[in-house]
């Protein structure tokens, strides 16, 4: 709570309430398209609801903050061409692989094709070039983010 009574912030949960709000209001609306366009506006409103109840069910205890760190012997492996960032971050996820995807995704950078290499995966994703560790002693990390280590996110 704020000094006017009010929490700064909305949690998961009511973030994912308001939006699917939006969506009923959104499908309300009369338009050209057709009932196609509602329906798919209510269908997202009640995946939102779904989404928001499994948050609230598995409240802070099953999402935990990640430390991901490379690893400075592998940094010149040709995977860290695949991401943009090559330093400390961390995730909040539900396991370390789940906090290696969302790094992964997060810091994906398109890179042209190598003839010799057919896949290159994220280096977040490879224990051999990045830890991936619980950090307890951070709390102000929002699920699905990834946060530099100068509070910036990626």
């Amino acid at each position: 709570m704020n000094a006017t009574g009010y929490r700064a912030e909305l949690t998961i949960a009511e973030q994912l309430r308001r939006k699917a709000e939006l969506c009923r209001r959104a499908a309300a609306i009369p338009t050209r398209g057709g009932l196609s366009e509602d329906r798919a506006l209510l269908d997202l409103a009640q995946r939102l609801e779904q989404e928001a109840d499994a948050t609230e069910r598995e409240g802070p205890s099953g999402v935990s903050i990640f430390r991901l760190d490379p690893i400075l012997t592998g940094q010149n492996d040709p995977k860290w061409e695949s991401s943009h960032i090559k330093e400390v971050v961390w995730a909040r996820a539900t396991t370390p692989a789940k906090a290696r995807e969302v790094v992964a995704i997060k810091t994906l950078t398109v890179i042209p094709r190598r003839s010799d290499d057919l896949t290159l995966l994220s280096p977040w994703c490879d224990d051999r070039l990045a830890t991936c560790v619980l950090d307890t002693a951070r709390t102000d990390i929002l699920a699905g983010a990834v946060i530099r280590a100068d509070g910036k996110p990626v």
